[in-house]
């Protein structure tokens, strides 16, 4: 087996090193346990500049917007922004949402959802955490009850980060409080400006701040929904 870079491999790594190098000076690169505002903010012009190359999401498919390469050479992409130590930003977008979207989502989910990510236009928070669940995810309480065309979700989620740079936010509901745990869950994603849905700052000793995201009476369209109901954990 041929463990070396094809020729247009190696090409994509030392053109994106010498990006890196250029717009990523020593300064500018990220201290492990440190974050601020600015160091975030920097990370997103990072961010930009490589969607502008079509590097962001080099290895998804150039109909999602993504570079038409492959996992190859996203992984040279994670690899030298780890070496370079390049503030990380989106990464619930790009490592999660988007990934998710392309196996699962309907065709008009991915068309709204995916290209904004790979264009590093949208940020996207997590709510797994609950206050009372953590580790044991499938006990999760969030109820989402089908309601004709919408979706009502009441309850809240724990430790979201990014929420205050978010724009969505990809959940866990449950959807069948009857069924085992497993089985009763499904999978959202919700714009933050949706009326009733609030942040409750949570700061963390390295500067980042969290957020308690409370869900009071939130009407969610059934497109909001990924995949099939009740199928959330699969």
């Amino acid at each position: 087996m041929n463990f070396e870079f094809t020729a247009d491999q190696q090409k994509f790594r030392d053109e994106l090193r010498s990006f890196l190098e250029l717009e990523v000076p020593a300064e500018r690169q990220a201290v492990f346990g440190v974050d601020s505002e600015e160091q975030y903010q920097f990370g997103r012009s990072v961010a930009r500049k490589l969607a502008a190359r079509g590097w962001l999401a080099v290895g998804w498919p150039e109909e999602s917007g993504g570079g038409g390469r492959g996992p190859i050479e996203q992984a040279i992409l994670n690899e030298e922004m780890g070496y370079r130590r390049v503030p990380r930003t989106g990464s619930i977008g790009l490592g999660i949402v988007g990934p998710a979207l392309m196996k699962f989502g309907n065709q008009e989910q991915i068309q709204k959802h995916v290209p904004p990510i790979a264009r590093g236009e949208v940020e996207y928070c997590q709510g797994f955490s609950e206050p009372n669940v953590g580790s044991d995810l499938a006990s999760l309480e969030l109820r989402a009850v089908r309601d004709g065309d919408e979706y009502e979700l009441n309850g809240s989620k724990m430790f979201t980060s990014y929420a205050f740079h978010a724009d969505y936010i990809y959940l866990l509901a449950r959807t069948d409080p009857e069924a085992s745990k497993h089985r009763g869950i499904s999978l959202f994603i919700a714009d933050l400006k949706t009326p009733g849905i609030s942040l409750r700052p949570l700061p963390y000793i390295n500067g980042t701040v969290a957020a308690q995201t409370h869900f009071d009476e939130v009407r969610l369209p059934a497109s909001c929904l990924i995949g099939e109901e009740n199928q959330g954990w699969y």
